[in-house]
């Protein structure tokens, strides 16, 4: 809240303004008068300021004296040719009403400028006063104030500088003419001096300004260093004590080897955590969209990389670690054997975990493959959403062509009318005229709407061409996942197998050492014949279960291996009648034509048919070990579930020519049952590719 005594400093800082404003303005004001006094001849009378005379004086007067024309008598009765007076003066009366005019004009324009520069001072001031007593900074407002002055007062020493020149020019012609000691002469040189005075007084107002304005930017420049210098000092000293604080543990983790290696982990550690922070923070100040989280997939992977292989390898840095602090090697063993432990991290993994890291590869793979399917799913609503905006303004286009003929038909109307009013045409004539403009109209419109439908019907076209792009790109793209899903699954199987064929060896090994017992326990010759008996029945228990053991792990994977060939084979023939869908709407159009309406069905039913030969493929379990009679373990029969390698519905499930479909005939010509397939079909096959895919996805 503004204080007592603050505003009396305003009032009387206020007052002290005014005060100058006044005095300016009237000593402007008298200067006035007095030229046009000099210039008028005007009298104390004139302007009312005297008595006047007595009324028989005054008639007097007004019947003998002489009127005064521009300053020279002139005779009531004509006796003095003003038109000669006014040719002969022509160019000094040119030059004065020039003078005249351009100091009306000067004035209006000084005046207006200087009510302008106090409004705009007084407003800026009262800003200033406000920031103060908020304790704010004023620096930019006094600029302003600056800027406002030097503004304004350029603008007044503009139009006094012009009213100086036409003062002079005035002057050079009466002196020029010989009129030198005319009173008009010293009136022009008394104004002269005027404005040469008033000119001197504004250029010392805006010098002075612009003094201020360059001290300010000096001492803001000054500030600005200062506070340069002082953030610099302080990053010397941040520097200078982190610095201190690294030499410091540099120093401890000397002190013992345990010590180094444990200060070694944590920098290691610290350096981690800094380095990845600084990744999300650059990670962070990107745009949001498809490149950004396509890097932060990358960039979980990326650590959960550094995570396992570090926990990989832990046991054999331990181990490394641990010869060096009990002195068994020297440091510069220990830190190249540790490099080599590093670099060889991932030749060194098990096939476990190898298994598991590719398996993490491979998420991250679809993951990417999902991200960059989101955002060009995005691309094309954005771009559907475009193409649907056109169609607005194509509508707009061809209304706006009717409206603007229509406005055309009726300016030719009203033409028209006028003729008629004027009589030019007759009502017959101009009735005439109306009906050829409705029939004009008429035509018009059926060939805008004409036009707009064939518009429309293209971009149409342009729409489902497109679409059928977009859709075969995306089956080419699951086509492709597909094969590299198939790579990694063959790779699964070949690792299954070799750890069958791994414990296989291992179980014969196991039941060779049992035949080996079994036959030393039985070379006791005091042994009864219940008691070998008994010893038999045990080693061919413990046979048996080695034996069911060994089928039951078998027939695991066998029948896990059968499921996902199978879920391979449904995806590629979903996937190749999706394809073949499209290729045949692409060749012979869309529904209605008959053509891709019999290129629909014909793909359809060929999958229909292979998915329903694959889905009635049953996986038939081999024979299970049994025990015989006699006690002793029968041979595990051979595996006899299907496999891969047992499906025999064929590869290249679109091999029919479409051209014989058309015709009615299948490959062997046998007849094609008709299928009606809508266009939705297309896109329930596209949700099954989908929903396949991620059915497949282990």
């Amino acid at each position: 809240m503004v204080t007592f005594i603050q505003l009396q400093t305003q009032i009387q800082k206020l007052q002290k303004e005014a005060e100058y404003l006044r005095k300016r303005e009237m000593a402007e004001t008298i200067a006035t008068i007095k030229r046009a006094i000099s210039a008028f001849g005007l009298t104390a009378e004139d302007l009312g300021l005297s008595p006047r005379s007595s009324s028989k004086h005054s008639a007097a007067a007004h019947n003998t004296v002489s009127v005064k024309h521009r300053g020279r008598p002139v005779n009531v009765d004509g006796a003095l040719n003003l038109k000669e007076s006014r040719k002969k003066r022509s160019p000094k009366a040119n030059a004065e009403k020039k003078t005249k005019q351009t100091e009306k004009e000067v004035k209006a324009a000084v005046n207006a400028s200087k009510r302008k520069q106090a409004a705009e001072e007084a407003r800026l001031d009262f800003e200033i006063r406000k920031a103060q007593a908020a304790g704010k900074d004023t620096e930019k407002l006094e600029k302003q104030r600056l800027m406002v002055t030097i503004k304004r007062t350029d603008e007044q020493i503009k139009q006094s500088r012009r009213m100086i020149e036409q003062l002079k020019e005035e002057m050079k012609l009466l002196k020029a003419t010989g009129d030198a000691d005319s009173k008009r002469y010293k009136d022009l040189k008394k104004s002269l001096n005027e404005y040469n005075d008033q000119l001197r007084e504004t250029k010392k107002i805006n010098r002075g300004a612009r003094e201020d304005l360059t001290i300010q930017a000096i001492e803001q420049k000054k500030a600005a260093e200062e506070a340069a210098k002082e953030r610099a000092e302080a990053a010397k000293q941040a520097a200078a004590e982190a610095a201190q604080r690294r030499k410091d543990r540099l120093q401890a983790a000397k002190d013992e080897r345990a010590a180094i290696i444990a200060a070694e982990k944590q920098m290691q550690q610290e350096l981690l955590a800094l380095q990845r922070e600084y990744e999300d923070n650059l990670l962070s100040l990107k745009a949001e969209g498809k490149d950004k989280e396509l890097e932060t997939a990358q960039q979980a992977f990326d650590r959960y990389k550094q995570d396992f292989l570090a926990k990989a390898m832990a046991d054999e840095l331990a181990a490394n670690e641990k010869m060096y602090v009990e002195g068994t090697i020297s440091r510069e063993q220990y830190e190249k054997a540790k490099a080599e432990i590093n670099a060889t991290a991932v030749d060194k993994l098990t096939d476990a975990e190898r298994l598991v890291y590719t398996s993490k590869e491979e998420m991250l793979r679809q993951q990417l493959a999902g991200i960059t399917k989101k955002w060009d799913d995005q691309a094309k609503a954005e771009r559907d959403a475009l193409q649907e905006e056109y169609i607005k303004s194509t509508s707009d286009k061809y209304q706006l062509e009717l409206m603007e003929f229509e406005k055309s038909q009726k300016a030719e109307l009203d033409k028209r009318k006028k003729y008629l009013d004027a009589g030019l045409i007759t009502q017959a004539e101009y009735d005439t005229f109306i009906q050829q403009q409705e029939l004009a109209l008429s035509a018009k419109t059926i060939e805008i709407n004409n036009a707009k439908a064939e518009a429309l019907k293209e971009l149409e076209k342009q729409i489902k061409q497109d679409r059928l792009d977009n859709i075969q790109g995306l089956l080419d793209t699951v086509t492709g996942q597909i094969g590299q899903l198939k790579t990694f699954n063959d790779a699964i199987n070949e690792y299954q197998n070799a750890q069958l064929e791994n414990q296989k060896a291992a179980d014969d090994a196991r039941i060779a050492q049992l035949e080996e017992k079994k036959n030393k326990e039985l070379a006791n010759a005091n042994l009864t014949a219940d008691q070998k008996k008994k010893i038999e029945d045990r080693f061919a228990a413990e046979n048996y279960k080695i034996q069911l053991a060994a089928y039951e792990r078998e027939e695991k994977i066998n029948k896990s291996q059968f499921q996902r060939d199978k879920a391979f084979k449904m995806s590629e023939v979903l996937v190749n009648t999706a394809s073949a869908i499209v290729k045949g709407i692409a060749q012979f159009g869309p529904p209605p034509s008959p053509a891709g309406i019999a290129a629909i069905a014909s793909a359809a039913l060929i999958g229909a048919t292979q998915l329903a030969a694959i889905a009635a493929q049953k996986y038939n379990a081999g024979a299970a070990p049994t025990m015989s009679a006699s006690g002793g373990a029968g041979a595990a029969g051979a595996s006899t579930g299907a496999s891969a390698s047992q499906f025999t519905v064929s590869q290249n499930t679109q091999g029919t020519n479409l051209n014989d479909l058309l015709s009615g005939e299948g490959p062997n010509k046998q007849p094609i049952t008709k299928v009606v397939v809508l266009e939705s079909d297309i896109t329930d096959t596209q949700h099954k590719v989908e929903m396949q895919q991620k059915l497949s996805t282990y």
